[in-house]
């Protein structure tokens, strides 16, 4: 979402060609901190499903995972950034891997989904050797 506008154009351009494809963004979230404003009216339209890397409930694990330039904000502005796409984007969600987190925070990563009202989808590691 670095280049938000760009496939967002892209997006639309696609719909306006064949309105029946469905379009996903994988995003960490940061769009906001990127241009410093509210990004979520920008995704209306153009997609149809916003998938959000939570990784981890903990803000401080995150920094330590995602190396963030936007350091230690960046945990609570991905979940802002949830609460406020999901009103543009019907089906927007969290993302985790199953095998990085304890089961203790996997609970917490479900109430995370929960107070902002989105699902969350645990997915499965999968291996670069994986064939």
């Amino acid at each position: 979402t670095v280049r938000l506008n760009d496939i967002r154009e892209i997006a639309l351009g696609i719909k306006k060609r064949n309105p029946s494809i469905k379009i996903r963004v994988n995003t960490n979230g940061h769009s906001d901190l990127i241009w410093q404003k509210n990004t979520a009216p920008d995704y209306e339209g153009a997609f149809d499903t916003v998938s959000i890397s939570l990784n981890t409930p903990n803000p401080e694990k995150y920094n330590e995972i995602c190396h963030s330039r936007f350091g230690i904000e960046s945990h609570s502005a991905l979940i802002k950034f949830a609460e406020n796409v999901k009103n543009y984007v019907q089906k927007t969600l969290f993302s985790v891997v199953r095998e990085t987190l304890s089961e203790e925070e996997l609970k917490e990563c479900y109430k995370i989904a929960e107070s902002v009202g989105v699902t969350l989808r645990v997915r499965d590691y999968i291996s670069a050797d994986a064939e």
